[in-house]
């Protein structure tokens, strides 16, 4: 996996981009807290510096998905507010809703086991989005400090021809209401209480939404998703081999604390150095040819599987080579993904066809 890369854009005031990481410090998240009265009725009092998301990193299920969709009535605490969001979780050693390869993209989780994945923009068709909803464990007061953060990534890549996105988009965010959002509805808010103000483009590494905001209202519920129009999304194709004309996001990590330092866009997440970029002659015929940007800096492995999932071939990269050739011998025509696992993440699989000479 590949540095964290922060980012806070909050709906009031200015963006503030921050450089990747190097490190990122473990979760401080302290129990809640009990007082009793004297007529021994609890009051749960929120600790400042607990995550007032509950089941932020979505490990909390009812059954491992074997379908797409299968978020709404199985992560707990969750719930569907439009469309059909979905769960993909190690739990499911396959290629469709595992991790890090799945149906709609490769990503492994920043936290955990888990994450969700939404669209947050569909070709031609404005008012297509998908929401997810969480009450909060206990509700914010009008005048709080509120601090944020969730992290992204952009789908694409992934192992189905037809849902796998091409899309990315900007604006996917959060949204605290003090009602449950409701979708669809006759306009877009154009808000949110956080939000990425630029197209996500980097599908290696997990990008960190992170910022604070003066609650103005007795908050009780938080909504992410894109609530932005298109024409403010700035949607842009990011994977242009065939698959779903819609933008998607997995996220994990949401946090939503009274105090600093909880949701700082760590949130107990190790960040680490990147893999070497890579080209790749594609399509191939007799051999393969892999080329490494530098020189490895560990050992890698090199895994070809077909759109099933199904492993074709694997090859170990030691330390120092910087490019090889695969013989393509028994490996019959069609369009495979071609992948790398290092010891500190892995570099975006890409699809590669090949021709039987």
């Amino acid at each position: 996996m590949g540095a964290v890369h922060e980012y806070a854009n909050m709906s009031t005031g200015a963006a503030d981009v921050m450089r990747p990481s190097g490190l990122a410090f473990g979760n401080n998240d302290e129990p809640m807290k009990t007082f009793a009265t004297a007529g021994a009725v609890m009051l749960l009092v929120p600790v400042p510096g607990q995550n007032l998301v509950p089941n932020g990193s979505f490990e909390e299920y009812s059954y491992c998905p074997d379908h797409w969709s299968q978020f709404g009535g199985n992560v707990t605490d969750w719930m569907v507010v439009s469309n059909s969001p979905d769960y993909m979780n190690s739990c499911r050693d396959s290629s469709d809703l595992g991790v890090p390869y799945n149906l709609f993209g490769y990503q492994f989780p920043s936290e955990g086991n888990a994450y969700v994945g939404l669209c947050t923009y569909k070709y031609n068709s404005p008012l297509f989005r998908e929401f997810i909803s969480v009450p909060l464990s206990t509700p914010v007061t009008a005048g709080q400090f509120v601090f944020l953060a969730m992290k992204v990534a952009p789908g694409g890549g992934g192992s189905s021809s037809t849902m796998s996105a091409r899309w990315t988009s900007r604006g996917v965010g959060m949204r605290l209401s003090t009602q449950p959002f409701t979708w669809p509805q006759t306009s877009f808010p154009n808000s949110a209480s956080l939000f990425l103000d630029d197209v996500l483009l980097d599908s290696v590494n997990w990008t960190v939404l992170s910022g604070s905001i003066v609650a103005d209202s007795a908050y009780q519920y938080l909504t992410i998703g894109n609530f932005f129009e298109d024409s403010l999304s700035s949607p842009l194709v990011l994977d242009t081999t065939p698959g779903a004309q819609v933008a998607y996001v997995f996220v994990d990590e949401v946090c939503l604390s009274l105090q600093t330092g909880t949701c700082d866009g760590s949130i107990g997440y190790t960040a680490r150095g990147p893999l070497p970029a890579w080209t790749v002659v594609n399509p191939f015929t007799s051999v393969l040819d892999v080329a490494f940007a530098q020189p490895a800096s560990q050992t890698m492995k090199v895994i070809l599987n077909d759109l099933s999932g199904r492993l074709i071939a694997e090859k170990v990269v030691e330390k120092g080579e910087r490019q090889f050739r695969w013989s393509a011998g028994g490996i019959p025509s069609g369009v495979f993904v071609l992948s790398v696992l290092g010891q500190t993440g892995a570099i975006r699989p890409v699809r590669v066809l090949h021709v039987s000479p």
